[in-house]
């Protein structure tokens, strides 16, 4: 672990994503023969739909236990999700990797309403006078709020601004 912490910035760039660094790291530790797996997975309780449970993990010579939470519906669905996480946190913990921050991007369709107005007139919803004021806009228009201009979304906020 050690050689592929010295040369880490070789395995992997600032450009790949959180899961192409988890993999390509992975790849580099099997190619140098370090032991990594998740040893077994215990539940400790099952307390109002919700289950604590364990994950014991074996890094070379290193034993590592971490405690995890989910809901017992989505037990089956999430372990291997989790599993996978505690891996990609523990090699990160490790290697001293920064996490990639997930920033949710809105692709706003050429001459589309721009996400803050569309914010604005979804607030403005949520107070029956607005509500109405929007209503009438959107019938004269015959759109509904995700369908519309830029044009369109300003004509609605300017309405709004006269009441």
């Amino acid at each position: 672990m050690n050689r592929i912490k010295e040369n880490i910035n070789y395995i992997i760039s600032k450009d790949d994503s959180d899961k192409d660094k988890l993999m390509k790291i992975l790849q580099k530790m099997q190619e140098n023969n370090v032991e990594f797996k998740c040893l077994k997975y215990e539940i400790s309780e099952i307390l109002d739909g919700f289950v604590q449970a364990k994950a014991y993990f074996k890094l070379q010579e290193e034993d590592i236990i971490l405690p995890f939470v989910v809901s017992v519906s989505n037990f089956n669905i999430e372990v291997d999700k989790i599993i996978m996480n505690m891996k990609k946190f523990i090699i990160f913990e490790i290697l001293c990797i920064i996490h990639e921050e997930k920033q949710e991007t809105v692709k706003q369709i050429q001459g589309s309403a721009s996400q803050k107005q569309l914010s604005f007139i979804n607030d403005k919803m949520k107070y029956n006078d607005s509500k109405q004021i929007i209503d009438d806009k959107l019938k004269e228009l015959k759109k509904e709020v995700n369908n519309i201009t830029k044009d369109e979304a300003s004509a609605i906020i300017t309405a709004l601004g006269r009441r």
